[in-house]
């Protein structure tokens, strides 16, 4: 039994912390290619293993496949002190260790080779789809070698969800013998899919994994590996112009072509010119391509019509990969940071769980590619934390994720008492109040829980969104709602581009806010009237939220905001609207009194101020005309908001100039802010002229 004790140089491991596989994984993987089942991992973390081996070779060819290892395949210069390692026999019986010599390569960092770089596996699965987590480092070499790497049923049965691409790849494992033996290539090569899958859920992924499967299972008359040719562009007359470039780039390349085409805009009109002589153009290249059609994850009858005009010209088998939930989520996040060694405690994936609900609550959510980023970061956070305390191990804890929720008031904002503190909202608090009463006293009389969707009604930055914030904390505190997140979306965020995305699009967002706050600022563009045409969603949104307001009416709840006028328009797109939404909350206009105490407040707050400027502040608000004041495009508190970042911007100026060490705002600061065209414009002030 041999043992290796191998450290790197964590200086020269953090400079390779953009590579596809970090060192130690990297070192693991090659002695698992080696010895295979026979080893034995004791410790693995970013920067050093403790590996045995059981082996019968001699130390010295042991040692000379080690150093084969690091100076070779990971072409790691002889001549660079970056890494250090102990090889020891270890005996059956206990006896003391007879150590081996050291060996050490001088410090000196130098770039792998290009054929190290080279690499002939799939690509790096988004998000950690695959979780590949033995650190295999792929080359050249290998790429006709399967025994070399792992097999694609295992990768494959790795994933996260994707059942019915699962139950393909091994039907396709299941039929090769008998494909093989009765050489029925051709009939395989008629058969191609329809994917329906959203963008950034890895769509290259299962491509690039099909086209591996197809290979090592023998099923195309070929001995080359199947290639995949991907192109996205969706729009005519571009999807035929593109096909026939992507036919000719098949038309050179030896063997089978896996061929993918987004045909997502052809949904609503398969009878356009283009579309069809596509399709004309795709039978000819039957022979020597398999075609994958790609769309967004559509409803199943929208679906089965696109499959059904595609069944005229081709066999096609429908595969679907529907979004993935929080816990999958999760676990795709826990497999990718796996990868490199990390694990996390379970505060550090509740601040997972709260940055990815950060990045689907602005509707800009890209799936793996999001899930990918957001784990880098954390790993990032992690070895500055790791730096700065002077202690380096691999389990990430909350603490280490200081700043990685952009968002993070809430926890301060807690309780009916942050909302009473609010300006203005001690009418509103009361409200808040009394609908909490009423779902607790229901629930302690075992009542059936009253439906607690609500709508605020009133102009932009009277308070809605932050009030909204706060309920979800209140909600959850009173054991009310068992998350208490905050999921806020613009009203048009929920209708799709093509026809039968909207509702699936819609549940998902849905889905997502389970146990939490949905807030839809705008709500009323749902709702354009009959007069729009055939081609707006909104009424199918509107449809598919109050179908799920209902279903989940005990675990969820859905805030309708906007104007007052735009509201009541609203509440006639859907019949069922009102009576599922009966608490209405309003929000007044703030009068000028309380935009100079809510101006007043940001100051103490957080800046200091000279004399005067307290002032010169309440002289300006006192100075707003009435129609200023309810004119549609005055934005309340956010107009304040802005007014006291434009002065602390005029101040941070004036420092520079006059080079102060120290931060404050001035009566001057508030007057060339105000001044600014933004504010005059709109509250009619004169810009302060200089000069005779």
């Amino acid at each position: 039994m041999k043992k290796i004790q191998l450290s790197f140089s964590g200086k020269w491991v953090l400079s390779k912390r953009s590579d596809r596989v970090l060192p130690v994984q990297a070192f693991i993987g090659y002695i698992k290619e080696i010895f295979g089942s026979k080893i034995e991992i004791v410790k693995s973390s970013h920067s050093e293993c403790i590996i045995l081996v059981e082996s019968d070779m001699s130390y010295d060819e042991f040692g000379k496949k080690v150093d084969d290892i690091l100076f070779s395949k990971m072409a790691i210069d002889k001549n660079a002190e970056v890494v250090k390692y102990l090889l020891t026999e270890e005996k059956k019986e206990p006896v003391s260790e007879a150590p081996a010599e050291e060996k050490k390569a001088p410090e000196k960092e130098e770039k792998p080779s290009e054929d190290a770089k080279k690499s002939s596996g799939i690509k790096e699965v988004l998000g950690g789809m695959l979780g590949k987590g033995d650190g295999k480092a792929d080359t050249e070499n290998e790429a006709e070698d399967s025994s070399c790497e792992r097999s694609v049923f295992e990768e494959v049965d790795e994933l996260i969800a994707a059942d019915e691409f699962k139950a393909v790849i091994h039907e396709l494992k299941m039929i090769a013998p008998a494909v093989k033996q009765n050489k029925t290539f051709r009939p395989f090569m008629e058969r191609n899919f329809l994917f329906s899958i959203n963008d950034g859920y890895g769509l290259t992924t299962y491509l690039e994994l099909f086209a591996k499967a197809v290979k090592e299972c023998g099923i195309v008359q070929s001995k080359f590996p199947v290639r995949v040719i991907e192109d996205t562009i969706p729009h005519e007359p571009h999807l035929f112009m593109a096909f026939e470039k992507m036919l000719r780039d098949a038309a050179n390349i030896s063997g089978t072509t896996l061929i993918c085409l987004d045909i997502s805009n052809e949904t609503s009109d398969f009878n356009n010119t283009y579309f069809k002589k596509t399709l004309e153009l795709a039978e000819e290249g039957a022979e020597k391509c398999i075609f994958v059609f790609r769309v967004p994850f559509l409803e199943d009858d929208s679906l089965e019509a696109v499959k059904e005009y595609l069944c005229d010209r081709f066999y096609i088998r429908t595969l679907r990969f529907p979004p993935l939930d929080m816990e999958d989520i999760i676990a795709c996040g826990k497999q990718q940071l796996g990868r490199y060694s990390y694990t996390a405690d379970e505060g550090a994936w509740e601040q997972f769980e709260r940055r990815i609900i950060e990045e689907k609550s602005d509707g800009r959510f890209y799936g793996m590619k999001t899930v990918e980023k957001t784990v880098f970061d954390m790993i990032y956070r992690k070895q500055l934390s790791d730096a700065e305390s002077g202690q380096m191990n691999t389990l990430i804890t909350k603490a280490d994720l200081a700043g990685l929720i952009e968002n993070n008031t809430d926890e301060d904002d807690k309780g009916l008492d942050a909302l009473r503190e609010m300006v203005g909202m001690e009418k509103i608090a009361d409200t808040v109040e009394e609908i909490i009463a009423q779902i607790e006293v229901n629930k302690k009389l075992d009542i059936a829980a009253p439906c607690f969707h609500m709508r605020f009604v009133g102009a932009p930055g009277t308070g809605k969104t932050t009030v909204a914030r706060i309920l979800g904390n209140i909600l959850r505190e009173r054991g009310i709602l068992r998350n208490g997140y905050f999921f806020e979306y613009p009203g048009r965020a929920f209708c799709g581009k093509y026809v039968g995305e909207t509702a699936p699009k819609t549940s998902a967002m849905c889905r997502d806010a389970y146990g939490s706050v949905l807030f839809i600022d705008e709500a009323y563009s749902l709702y354009r009237d009959e007069h729009i045409g055939s081609a707006d969603y909104g009424k199918e949104a509107l449809d598919t939220l109050i179908t799920e307001m209902e279903n989940h009416r005990n675990d969820l709840v859905v805030i309708m905001a906007g104007y007052p006028d735009e509201m009541k328009t609203l509440l006639k797109g859907n019949s069922g609207l009102e009576s599922r939404m009966p608490y209405e909350i309003y929000f007044p206009n703030y009068t000028r009194e309380q935009l100079y105490e809510i101006f007043a407040g940001m100051v103490s707050r957080s800046v200091a101020c000279k004399e005067g400027l307290l002032e010169e502040a309440k002289k300006f608000f006192d100075s707003l005309s009435d129609e200023v004041l309810n004119d549609k495009k005055f934005s309340n508190a956010r107009f304040v908001r802005n007014l006291y970042e434009r002065t602390c911007a005029k101040a941070s100026r004036r420092m520079i100039y006059e080079k102060s060490p120290e931060f404050f705002l001035t009566k001057e600061d508030f007057i060339a802010a105000s001044s600014d065209k933004f504010f005059s414009k709109l509250v009619g002030v004169k810009k302060v002229k200089l000069g005779f």
